[in-house]
């Protein structure tokens, strides 16, 4: 489980970590941000559209692959960290993907402040050896704490998200002074 949460976050920090900087460097930001969409909305597009190919792959093979472990007879000392148990559930379809978006957040955040391409990446590679750290063993840690700790962790990366939109979304304005 550590794995597939790990993972899942690392390739969409990875994706969005260069959300901003490309438009920037395209020298298509500024248009972007002149349209009649709010920051906030810009920013919440900038990270769905880059976790979205990860959680696509998060739910097939992370999804299935452990599907396919609960047949096994051995599994049966692990049902804590398997589909049968409903904190499985809960983590995978809601934690996960709420986690995705907060780390993506910050490295869509880390990308608008990215001067250059290396900058970005080392950005991004600083925030996802922490984020998928952390997250990971706390989705793992909480499955065997039942449900409501399960949703516990999701409303704190909600939460998460918020912030870092908001924090985002003043940031990108910035690039209209430039």
């Amino acid at each position: 489980n550590f794995l597939m949460y790990s993972q899942f976050l690392g390739i969409a920090a990875v994706l969005a970590g260069h959300a901003v900087l490309h438009d920037r460097q395209c020298g298509t930001l500024t248009f972007l941000l002149l349209a009649p969409v709010r920051r906030t909305e810009l920013l919440t597009g900038k990270v769905l559209g880059a976790i979205g190919p990860a959680c696509a792959l998060y739910v097939l093979i992370s999804g299935g692959a452990s599907l396919v472990m609960c047949t096994f007879d051995m599994s049966d000392a692990y049902a804590t960290y398997l589909p049968t148990n409903p904190a499985w559930w809960v983590a995978f379809l809601t934690g996960g993907p709420a986690w995705a978006l907060f780390i993506g957040s910050i490295c869509t955040i880390v990308s608008s402040l990215a001067h250059d391409v290396r900058t970005a990446q080392q950005g991004v590679w600083f925030v996802v050896f922490f984020a998928t750290m952390f997250c990971g063993a706390l989705l793992t840690y909480a499955l065997s704490e039942g449900v409501l700790a399960q949703f516990g962790v999701t409303v704190l990366a909600l939460g998460g998200v918020f912030i870092t939109q908001l924090i985002g979304a003043s940031l990108m304005s910035r690039d209209l002074s430039r």
